[in-house]
């Protein structure tokens, strides 16, 4: 029997997803619950797994296509299924597709989770039977090819079609160079695009002396890593600086929707990761009610999960303001783009060493800009001097206030 398998309903704010990969092509047979394809969302990227058994027959949606949720992306010829009423020969039955609590879900920019990659890089691994299809199996085969020779790019190491020709012809010129378009790119670039182009934004810079900071990092670093398990770094500081602020300016906890503005009532702050495979914000939920020590294991985690490819849908829903530690990349100065219906992204940029005048005289301090990019429809420039100069004061002013 003929069955259409739809996009199914992957979050309740999600409307549509791009289809990055079939994991089965026509002609191969699949099991249920067995991984059928990935699919890229405004939110994650995720295996969505076949509801029945059988043969594939036809691809309804394309690599690269994006799809409403609810469309149909799929044919197949269902076998091994019972059903309660009979159904006339060569009709279709359409049937959603859905989501499972085993499997895998991953970072809106898609990648290997950290056990895949773990297990790739270990002398004795080796592809495992449930990541080959019948297909690359084949391939393989005619090509002449040992599996455990290869390294998959699939999700949870999965070895591909193009990973069998990549290994067979090497890419002997640059890879960075005439890279094809991937439906991650174009989900960032959509984004970006739109967030530009509907948002009226306005920037503003102030220079900070983060030389108690520094000062108050180096002291406490060590308690901290023997208290936590993790290093401190200059993130939670940000963090709490600029949650702190918030508070006292909830004009930027808030979004201009249908000509009207929107309160926040919960600080939900994003962090902009550079993760391996693509830009991804992930968010600490309610800050305001959390402590340094909160904020930073949070934050933390969530770093990790983004730079593993392990966040899950609700890590990255609900945004109300976004801070991005451009320093660590080496930035002096940037321009964000503000994230859609939020009101504002902060950069903090690297901190150097350089003179500075102190009363009347010069001394070399450790200093730092920081760079506001704001919804003018929801601010203007006195708002948004007064939040930088909140933050600046608690990150120079930080000693008098610290402990952990």
């Amino acid at each position: 029997m003929l069955e259409v398998i739809n996009l199914p309903q992957v979050g309740e704010s999600i409307v549509e997803g791009t289809i990055a990969k079939w994991l089965k092509q026509p002609g191969e047979s699949i099991k249920q619950y067995e991984p059928l394809v990935e699919v890229i969302t405004d939110k994650v990227t995720m295996e969505v797994p076949s509801p029945v058994e059988g043969i594939i027959t036809k691809l309804l949606a394309q690599e690269g296509e994006t799809v409403a949720v609810g469309s149909p992306i799929l044919e197949l010829n269902v076998q091994n299924e019972t059903t309660s009423e009979p159904v006339a020969n060569n009709s279709k039955v359409s049937r959603t597709g859905f989501l499972v609590d085993n499997i895998t879900q991953v970072g809106p920019t898609g990648g290997i989770p950290t056990d895949a990659v773990e297990d790739s890089q270990s002398p004795e691994s080796k592809p495992s039977a449930s990541r080959i299809s019948p297909a690359v199996r084949r391939l393989a085969q005619e090509l002449s090819i040992n599996l455990k020779e290869v390294q998959g790019t699939g999700i949870n190491g999965r070895i591909t079609k193009n990973d069998l020709l990549a290994f067979q012809q090497p890419i002997e010129k640059d890879p960075t160079l005439n890279k094809k378009t991937t439906a991650i790119r174009k989900t960032i670039a959509n984004h970006m695009m739109e967030s530009y182009t509907q948002i009226p934004h306005a920037w503003t810079m102030i220079e900070v002396d983060v030389t108690n900071l520094v000062d108050t990092r180096t002291r406490f670093k060590e308690k901290f890593a023997s208290e936590m398990g993790f290093n401190l770094t200059f993130m939670p500081f940000f963090i709490e600086a600029i949650m702190t602020s918030l508070k006292n300016n909830m004009n930027f906890n808030a979004e201009w929707k249908g000509n009207e503005v929107e309160q926040h009532i919960n600080i939900n702050l994003g962090i902009a990761v550079a993760s391996p495979t693509g830009l991804i914000v992930p968010v600490i939920h309610q800050a305001e009610s959390l402590n340094f020590k909160q904020l930073a294991t949070q934050a933390n985690a969530l770093i990790n999960k983004a730079n593993t490819n392990k966040l899950e849908i609700n890590d990255v829903q609900d945004g109300t303001f976004t801070i991005n530690n451009t320093g660590a990349l080496g930035s002096l100065l940037s321009k964000p783009i503000i994230n859609q219906n939020q009101s504002g992204i902060i950069t903090m940029e690297v901190i150097s060493r350089r003179p500075h005048v102190v009363g009347d005289g010069i001394s070399i301090r450790s200093m730092m800009n920081i760079c506001l990019a704001f919804d003018h429809r929801l601010n203007d420039g006195y708002e948004a001097s007064k939040l930088l100069n909140n933050v600046k004061d608690y990150l120079e002013n930080i000693p008098s206030t610290f402990s952990l």
